[in-house]
């Protein structure tokens, strides 16, 4: 067994799977990246943060992820279902990954501590609605069309 990091343009083909972590709300064009990537591997495994929520939209937190992480793009899960099936793959499973109690321990001002609770024990009731209500991240499998 063996692995890879480095740029897109770099990865040898003939992989098993590529996994990308919070990597696609970072690149200028998504579709170019997915395009190169559909050449190397059949699978694709992405970590996608969901921004575009109304809890995001209330905080104008696209301004903070911009400033703070430098993303340049901004996904809903509608939006990143579009994308998808605008690329070479396709959807084959995903989960909603924001139920981690981790969060619950990252300091911040009360207002947004007991947000994060919110977000935390909503998610355990309903993590789709959960994360369209105050964002998340998403855990998604890809194949090759």
């Amino acid at each position: 067994m063996s692995f890879f990091i480095g740029a897109a343009e770099n990865i040898p083909d003939g992989l098993d799977f590529i996994f990308c972590m919070d990597v696609l709300e970072h690149v200028e064009n998504p579709w170019e990246l997915l395009r190169s990537l559909s050449s190397k591997s059949k699978y694709l495994i992405l970590h996608l943060p969901i921004e575009q929520s109304i809890g995001h939209m209330l905080m104008q937190s696209p301004s903070h992820s911009y400033k703070t992480f430098r993303h340049i793009h901004f996904y809903s899960w509608e939006t990143a279902k579009i994308l998808f099936q605008e690329s070479p793959f396709k959807l084959l499973n995903y989960q909603f990954t924001a139920g981690s109690n981790v969060s619950l321990k990252i300091a911040g001002s009360p207002m947004i501590r007991l947000l994060r609770l919110i977000r935390y024990l909503a998610y355990k009731f309903n993590p789709y609605l959960a994360t369209m209500l105050g964002g998340g991240t998403v855990l998604l499998l890809l194949e090759n069309k």
